[in-house]
């Protein structure tokens, strides 16, 4: 995760060695921005 040098954004980069393991990554993480008050789109 790092500030955007070009809006007001954060970037977010997510891997996973399967595309099921990065879909779960990317619905822990999502869901924990969420619970923390960040609009998540993508």
């Amino acid at each position: 995760m790092r500030a955007s040098n070009t809006g007001p954004e954060l970037i977010v980069r997510c891997e996973g060695r399967t595309p099921e393991v990065l879909e779960s990554i990317k619905k822990e993480l999502f869901g924990f921005l969420n619970t923390v008050g960040l609009e998540i789109s993508y």
